[in-house]
């Protein structure tokens, strides 16, 4: 049974990566691990990735990795390290870092700088589409006309 639900992720990954649709994702509450690859996150190669104020980003869950980090430490000073794991996992560090574009407000998740961004996207990949052809156009020309 494990292994038929595995065997369906992997599958369901192969296909998020080999789509040719412009890939936008929103990150709303939490995402922690493998899930955000799975539902096209850092990992899983997004056109498009914001995050709202709310959302939390991380390798697990905060309380738990606490609780497997610092387990052993007294009460205070566990609980000063998980408000730093909790501060941490803010989608701010992530925007930091590039790894998300932009943090939205929750009300301008329809307007128009999603709207911009989605007419972006569609725009490179044609021009890249067009390129491609005409790069391939070329190199049959110059294989056929190879100077002896």
């Amino acid at each position: 049974m494990l292994a038929s639900a595995n065997a369906k992720v992997v599958n369901a990954l192969q296909c998020l990566f080999q789509v040719t649709v412009p890939k936008l994702s929103i990150i709303v509450c939490k995402s922690y691990g493998q899930v955000t690859t799975n539902m096209c996150g850092q990992g899983g190669g997004p056109d498009f990735l914001v995050a709202w104020p709310t959302a939390e980003i991380g390798f697990m869950d905060p309380l738990i990795a606490a609780d497997v980090v610092y387990g052993s430490l007294p009460e205070e000073k566990r609980i000063k390290e998980v408000d730093k794991m909790i501060g941490d996992s803010s989608p701010y560090p992530s925007a930091g870092a590039y790894y998300i574009q932009d943090i939205i407000d929750p009300s301008e998740a329809q307007k128009t700088s999603v709207r911009r961004e989605v007419g972006a996207i569609l725009c490179r990949r044609h021009i890249h589409k067009y390129v491609e052809k005409q790069n391939r156009e070329t190199s049959v020309a110059a294989r056929i006309f190879k100077p002896q």
